[in-house]
């Protein structure tokens, strides 16, 4: 693990070093095994480290070594012994892995698909600091009470807010209130909260649901636990309802249903219109296991089989990136996420999705890549 590490923080340059300091010890004249016996092998660096070659001269290669390294056809033209051989195969293993580890960069564009705005001038200013250094846009959910100030800050800076109107589903005049937000300029409603005596898919909630795909407006619910202890009204089964009696209504939900991921999950794959973010604890107390999501979100190698929707896609295209904190926790919730993604063997393709592509689509976003 030492040499895994230090590899990791200095990559190829580290190992071009290695092969430098190598070049004095003894040569072993035993051949050595790694499935079968390997011959002696010219190989070389490029002089920034960038390629490791193998000599023209033999086109043997180290059995068992590593298939990800870049192309490239002739360390500077010395013999490598069999030792030698041997100690390079172990570096580039630990240095595959840490290509494993690192290849998979954070895209340049980001949509935060949940956060909330605060009406004050320190944290706008940290919103923007923030957001404009990682090219990122933001859902940001801006209660009632803010509501005048919260759009003036949108409106000024519409190349980072997307406004989201926290409206109060419970309230007598929600229907009225939702055209209001529609009429001077929100995108979105979020994040909406079933605290009361109805479940999310309960037919008292249906004009509201009918209205929003109406007038083009997705929707930001609350799934699962709440800070005050309350979950029983926000299970992810509930959104599958209004999913799927509202088709052309985009429902990106919060928190992938912490705790029923796996209701949320299989709720995702048979909605198209149904997203999840993964914001808030969960990925915080996986952080030792970051692989474990991929038992709820399984279905990418089968699809196109039975048992599949046709429209499926992916499964981590269903996730979408969410810090639901304040701009200060940003790089930490990026770290998490890649940490997961990355545990997950998740495409560069879908990365950039869940990162703000799919959001950007559905907000009709245009992104230069």
């Amino acid at each position: 693990m030492p040499v895994l590490k230090f590899l990791q923080r200095n990559g190829t340059r580290a190992l071009k070093s290695v092969f430098r300091n190598y070049s004095t010890l003894p040569k072993c004249p035993v051949p050595w095994h790694v499935g079968r016996t390997v011959r002696q092998t010219r190989y070389s660096m490029d002089e920034d480290g960038s390629r490791l070659r193998r000599s023209s001269a033999d086109p043997a290669f180290v059995s068992g070594m590593p298939s990800g390294l870049p192309r490239g056809a002739s360390l500077p033209g010395k013999a490598i012994s069999y030792q030698h051989q041997l100690l390079t195969v172990v570096f580039l293993t630990c240095l595959s892995l840490s290509f494993a580890q690192s290849s998979s960069q954070t895209p340049g564009f980001i949509i935060d698909s949940h956060t909330h705005y605060r009406a004050a001038d320190d944290w706008e200013k940290s919103f923007l600091a923030t957001y404009t250094k990682y090219n990122a846009m933001a859902c940001l959910l801006i209660s009632m009470k803010d509501m005048d100030r919260g759009m003036a800050f949108a409106k000024a800076n519409p190349d980072r807010v997307i406004p989201y109107a926290g409206i109060d589903i419970d309230s007598p005049t929600v229907l009225e209130d939702v055209k209001k937000v529609h009429k001077i300029g929100f995108k979105g409603l979020g994040e909406l909260f079933a605290v009361k005596e109805w479940n999310y898919d309960d037919p008292k909630y249906d004009p509201l649901w009918k209205l929003a795909q109406e007038l083009g407006m997705p929707i930001a619910p609350h799934t699962g636990i709440l800070a005050n202890g309350m979950m029983a009204r926000m299970r992810p089964s509930f959104l599958a309802t209004i999913a799927s009696k509202y088709p052309r209504l985009v429902i990106h939900a919060a928190h992938f249903g912490n705790p029923w991921y796996d209701e949320a999950g299989e709720a995702t794959r048979r909605n198209q219109n149904l997203f999840f973010d993964i914001s808030g604890s969960s990925l915080i107390k996986k952080e030792d296991n970051p692989g474990y999501w991929q038992q709820f979100l399984w279905w990418t190698p089968y699809l196109g089989k039975a048992h599949m929707p046709k429209n499926a896609v992916p499964a981590f295209e269903k996730i979408l990136f969410a810090t639901d904190e304040s701009p200060e926790g940003f790089e930490e919730n990026v770290r998490r996420f890649n940490k997961m993604l990355d545990a997950c063997g998740v495409s560069e393709e879908t990365r950039a999705k869940s990162y703000g592509l799919t959001m950007a689509r559905i907000h009709k976003i245009s992104v230069n890549k």
